[in-house]
């Protein structure tokens, strides 16, 4: 009579491992004196980061001249490997930066965050910006859109970037 058997079986293949990666196995069963029976199976696995970018600011809608907009950033990796040498930008889009979180510093007219690697499913801390709205508002008022985008290498050494929604906050004199 016909037997199945099965057998899982599980394979880790190291954070490091350059993406896509073919995966060759090959099973054999023997029934002494009977029959040998093999099987071969290939799979290809292509583990790969994937940043998730949030961005809200305070306030959210209108601000006055010379005002404080706060701005939080969350990246996420939601992907299956490490994301490295993640770089998160915020373009100050006519403010001015006060003061950044998390070793953020202003670079060419950005504030920029290097986080180095996200493991998958982990999240960086929350990272603030304190920036100053332009002073004096242009008539009668000024729109001001903010973003975030994150930069990465995959373990393949591809870049990934992922945008934010912008939010745009209005600059009004009263």
């Amino acid at each position: 009579a016909d037997e199945t058997w099965f057998k899982r079986v599980t394979v880790k293949v190291p954070a490091d491992t350059p993406m896509p990666v073919t995966l060759d196995a090959t099973a054999r069963a023997a029934l002494p004196g009977v029959r040998t029976a093999v099987a071969r199976a290939r799979t290809e696995v292509d583990a790969q980061p994937e940043l998730y970018i949030r961005l809200v600011t305070q306030p959210d809608a209108t601000v006055e001249p010379n005002g404080v907009i706060v701005t939080e950033t969350v990246v996420k990796n939601t992907g299956t490997a490490v994301a490295s040498d993640v770089k998160v930008s915020l373009p100050l889009a006519g403010t001015t930066l006060q003061q950044a979180s998390a070793g953020g510093s202003e670079i060419d007219g950005a504030v920029v965050w290097s986080l180095g690697s996200v493991l998958p499913g982990a999240s960086a801390s929350i990272l603030t910006a304190t920036l100053r709205a332009p002073d004096p508002a242009p008539d009668p008022a000024q729109m001001v859109q903010i973003t975030a985008r994150a930069d990465g290498k995959t373990p393949g050494r591809r870049d990934i970037s992922e945008e934010s929604f912008a939010v745009t906050v209005s600059v009004t004199s009263k």
